[in-house]
Formats: C-alpha cells, structure tokens, sequence
C-alpha cells in the first residue's frame, strides 16, 4: 500500500493522496476553495494508536495535541481515541490532524510522504517465522476532504457559499496468520497479535456476509477496524479491495485462503448490486506457473466437491 517513495513503485497510498492533490488543483481553477487533512493510525490489539503524535514534536506516550471534531477545541491532555458519530460521519476524537497544502501539487505531495514516513517508523513491527519485519497492526490513513464554493450575486439573488465534506479511508490490512507458519504460538505477545488481526478480519468477513444478505443488524462494532470503515461499507461509501497472494507453492494454503475470502467478498458486491465496487487484484508475478501447477490451484479451480 505504501511502497517505495518515488517512481513506478510507489504505492496505493500515496498515489491516492497525488490524485486528490491534481483534483483539488483543477476545481481551484473553477473557484472551488479545497482543504485536506490527514491522520494516520494503526490498529494494535484492538487499540487505536495514533502514529502522528510525534509530527509536531510532541512526547505521544504523555501528551496528544488533537483537534476536536469541528469544535476547534485543543485537547492538551491524555485520553484514548473514541470512535464516534458526529455531523453524520465516523470520526476519532483525540487525533491528531494536520492539514496538507493544496495550493503547490510538489508540497502537498512531499507533506504527506513526510507524515507517511514519520508513522512508517513507529509502526509496530516484529519478526516472525515467515517475515523479517511484519506488519502487527492495520494501518489507516484518514483523509478529510472540504470544498467550498461560493456562487456570485445574481440580480436579486444575494451570493451564496456552498461547503461540501467527503473522506478517503486508506487500509493496510495485516494479513491473516497460521500460528505454524509464523512460529507465534509459543510467543505470547506474537500469538495475541496474530489472534486479535485474525479477529478484525473475520469481523470485516461478518459484516460483508451481512450486508450480502441484507440482515437488518450489521456488526459493525465487533471491532474497531469495522466501525472506522462503516462509511465505506455503507450509505453513498465506495471502496475498494486488493486482495494480495504470494507465488510460492509453500504459501499455497495462504494464497487459498485469501481467494476464498475474496471469492466470498465478491458475492456481497454481487448482491448489493453498485453500492461498492471492489477489485481483486492477485499478484502471481513471475512464478505465477508454480502456483498454477500446484495442488491448492487445482483444487481452488477445479474443487472435487
């Protein structure tokens, strides 16, 4: 999601933030006024831990310097993040939140690679029996977007100022574990890591089967990740999905996994007809013919029941 910093292997993420800076340049010129503000978390164990408190050189395990939601209040003190409805959208009380300049495409894009590199280091990360460094949390970039526009006095019609809110939630889920392959199970801080992703992710598959089914109760606040994407899993929210699978034939149960869960991801979008719009992307790469020559394909795509 993050990729490389500069080049063709730059990732989602910052791809994403470069195509908000080129819009906001072009609605600039039809007089719209845009604002972006970002903040980045992770989610640990089930807790919320914001990677920014360092930005503004700020101590995070004693002070958090956060804006509150459209209160222009300055929180000084120390508090857990509360995910909260406010004004009819999901926020997080207590993050911080700093503005990314619009009106240079260059400083808005060098911003915010300087915010993604500051939460890259104090992103939790460990070794485990298939990673050097791997990923013990789900990453969230929150985007706050706001237009302003103001229409010209008219004859009679006196100007009037139109202010238009969207957000983009941009996810680096931690992948699901099998506690023989990573060698956590005798490791009690690894293993309560790999339970509590494992937990997330069968709570993002709960409520893509919910909603598939139309069920009038969705589960959205079996976990925290849940509740921070119920916008983009519900209403006018759009999202998006990559589901990534490694190439190796020892990592062909992981790479069934994901398919399924995506296969199973595909029946809620085929029931919910465009109220999201996911794509599968299955990075084989160059030993793409290993994994079809595998046992876990064959059975994947010619299940025998």
């Amino acid at each position: 999601m993050t990729g490389s910093k500069v080049g063709a292997e730059r990732g989602i993420i910052p791809r994403a933030i470069e195509e908000l800076l080129q819009q906001s340049k072009a609605l600039k010129e039809l007089g719209w006024q845009i604002s972006l503000n970002a903040s980045i978390v992770e989610l640990y164990n089930e807790d919320l831990r914001d990677l920014l408190a360092n930005a503004n050189g700020k101590n995070s395990s004693s002070t958090v310097v956060a804006s509150q939601p459209n209160s222009g209040s300055i929180a000084d003190k120390k508090e857990k993040y509360k995910i909260m409805r406010h004004d009819g959208r999901v926020v997080v009380s207590g993050l911080t939140n700093l503005s990314i300049p619009t009106d240079e495409y260059e400083d808005g894009v060098n911003k915010f690679q300087k915010l993604l590199d500051i939460s890259s280091q104090v992103r939790t990360t460990a070794a485990t029996g298939m990673n050097e460094m791997s990923s013990r949390s789900h990453l969230i970039v929150m985007i706050d977007v706001s237009g302003t526009y103001t229409i010209p006095a008219n004859g009679q019609m006196p100007s009037q100022t139109k202010t238009l809110h969207g957000g983009l939630r941009l996810c680096d889920l931690a992948g699901s574990e099998r506690l023989d392959r990573t060698n956590t199970l005798h490791d009690a801080t690894r293993l309560k890591e790999t339970v509590n992703i494992n937990k997330s992710l069968s709570c993002l598959a709960d409520v893509f089967l919910a909603l598939s089914s139309k069920a009038s109760h969705v589960p959205y606040r079996n976990s925290k990740l849940t509740m921070l994407l119920q916008d983009c899993l519900s209403g006018d929210g759009k999202s998006l999905m990559f589901v990534n699978v490694s190439p190796t034939p020892a990592s062909a149960q992981e790479t069934l996994c994901s398919l399924r869960f995506a296969n199973q991801v595909s029946y809620f979008v085929d029931a919910t007809e465009d109220s999201l719009s996911f794509f599968f992307f299955l990075f084989l790469g160059e030993s793409s013919r290993t994994w079809k020559g595998s046992k876990a394909y064959d059975n994947y795509c010619y299940p025998t029941s």
